[in-house]
């Protein structure tokens, strides 16, 4: 089976290119390796597949919106949680106390 063959019948089948799905199921590794671990940054680019810890932040912050060390930080509570709520606006909890 050549290479394309493989994509397109993988793709097929799954609904993403394999390159995706295969990036996905490692940064699925990685936040759980952040989140649960202290493991430094490189260690985990490396045990995830990544060449450099340096395209793993690219690749985890194009894909999560957020860098590696952001992620760990908010997962261990230290930073407010990502998406939550940000600077200015009302906290649906008290906006329509009177």
């Amino acid at each position: 089976m050549s290479q394309s063959h493989f994509a397109r019948a993988f793709k097929k089948a799954t609904g993403s290119p394999p390159h995706f799905h295969l990036t996905t199921e490692r940064l699925t590794l990685a936040k759980w390796m952040l989140s649960s671990t202290q493991v430094p940054l490189v260690d985990v680019a490396a045990r995830v597949g990544f060449q450099t810890q340096q395209h793993f932040t690219e690749v985890f912050h194009r894909y999560t919106g957020i860098t590696p060390r952001a992620f760990r930080l908010a997962a261990r509570n230290e930073l407010p949680a990502i998406g939550k709520r940000t600077p200015g606006s009302q906290n649906p909890d008290t906006s329509s106390q009177e």
